[in-house]
């Protein structure tokens, strides 16, 4: 028999945590293995062996948790997929399906911090009620033309008389227009206030042609909107770029993306905003649901087009229709 291993120092009690900590493929788990296979420890189960090999260790001195340590989880992921040694039908081993535990429940502690830090909802809000609510501001272009109660933004020209889109003269864009985006819109005149949640939902219809002109629905903390795009420095915004509908939140990042959309489509934009949260749905799609970054300062809520450039001359002037546009409290 090997020489019976001294087990009873503390750097080898920290050998072995160390050990349980970094996780399989560690050098500090090879080594505290090895160290114990020496000295007689015998165990076909490494992971047993070690927290057998500690539990000796720790009796009758004050107990010390055993955490995952950095790059845990990365270690063991990495080597999930790794096929297990001997036959292929060998019994799954101890260490892979307790490895395989702490990891899931290391991701989903993760996880849900990254929720939350990363725009999660950061309140008990339930906006499922203004499914059901009833609409305080509801205008159908087709037939009701531009309300006073809105207001008109931006440098491109928009129609109302068929429906909100393009005029005749956007198509055709002057010299002395800037070289980049321009866009143009409405807002509501009177805001909303922050403390009152609200549904904004408009139904848009897109024709051949669209691509060069970016339909969006918003909602902004601030009345700052410029004269050339009709947009604001602090908004939460649905729109379609790419393609694929999209959520712009406030601090200018890029979440959520719907399936293709096509010619001939007509999609039902909504979003819901609440004293802290908001929602954004396309058609039956959630597109994006979080804290809504906006200021508790009241809200003011439109639809614009953005044409990305000037130079582009044959973009039709019914190539995307805003046919209504209402807010739900």
């Amino acid at each position: 028999m090997a020489e019976q291993l001294d087990i009873d120092s503390d750097p080898f009690l920290q050998l072995l945590t160390d050990a349980l900590r970094a996780g399989p493929t560690s050098p500090q788990w090879h080594e505290a293995v090895a160290k114990l296979r020496e000295g007689g420890v015998a165990h076909k189960d490494e992971y047993e062996l070690l927290i057998n090999a500690r539990a000796n260790l720790e009796a009758g001195k004050e107990y010390r948790s055993v955490r995952p340590g950095p790059g845990f989880t990365r270690k063991v992921m990495e080597n999930i997929d790794q096929p297990p040694p001997g036959r292929s039908g060998q019994r799954v081993s101890t260490v892979a399906l307790i490895a395989l535990t702490v990891s899931l429940v290391v991701v989903m502690v993760l996880a849900g911090a990254a929720f939350h830090l990363l725009g999660g909802s950061p309140s008990n809000e339930d906006l499922t009620a203004l499914y059901s609510g009833s609409p305080v501001w509801s205008t159908v272009f087709e037939t009701d033309g531009l309300a006073t109660d809105w207001k008109v933004i931006g440098q491109l020209p928009i129609d109302f008389s068929k429906g909100m889109r393009l005029s005749g003269s956007a198509s055709s864009a002057p010299a002395t227009e800037p070289s980049g985006p321009i866009g143009g819109g409405i807002v509501r005149a009177q805001p909303i206030d922050a403390d009152k949640p609200f549904m904004l939902e408009a139904v848009i219809r897109l024709q051949r042609g669209w691509g060069d002109l970016v339909p969006q629905v918003f909602v902004s903390d601030k009345p700052d909107f410029t004269d050339d795009t009709a947009t604001s420095s602090h908004e939460l915004v649905w729109m379609i770029t790419g393609g694929n509908g999209r959520v712009a939140t406030p601090d200018t990042q890029f979440v959520g993306s719907s399936e293709h959309v096509g010619d001939g489509q007509t999609i039902t934009v909504r979003i819901l905003v609440g004293r802290q949260s908001a929602k954004v749905q396309q058609g039956s799609n959630t597109l994006w649901e979080g804290g809504s970054q906006l200021a508790a300062a009241p809200r003011y809520v439109g639809v614009r087009f953005l044409r990305r450039t000037t130079e582009k001359k044959d973009i039709r002037r019914d190539a995307i229709t805003v046919q209504s546009i209402r807010v739900v409290e």
